[in-house]
């Protein structure tokens, strides 16, 4: 489970001219984000999406995956 009260204060700290601001210093104003927030786990299909990222920056140049999450597919993942 998540610690909502701990995500809530968090996102409390980030503004939009903050996050604004980490945004263009760390991937760029133009770069379209999709972000994934689970467990590591086979079930979820994270593969599918790393087989798949080829053909998508085809199409998608300025795109940036961001996966948030832990689990024992973590390393197999990142090979």
């Amino acid at each position: 489970g998540l610690n909502q009260d701990s995500i809530d204060a968090a996102k409390r700290k980030w503004g939009e001219k903050r996050l604004g601001a980490w945004r263009n210093t760390n991937i760029g104003a133009d770069t379209m984000v999709i972000l994934s927030c689970a467990r590591l786990v086979r079930k979820n299909g994270f593969s599918l999406v790393i087989d798949a990222l080829p053909d998508i920056l085809l199409r998608l140049p300025k795109i940036r995956w961001v996966v948030i999450g832990d689990g024992p597919e973590k390393s197999r993942l990142r090979q």
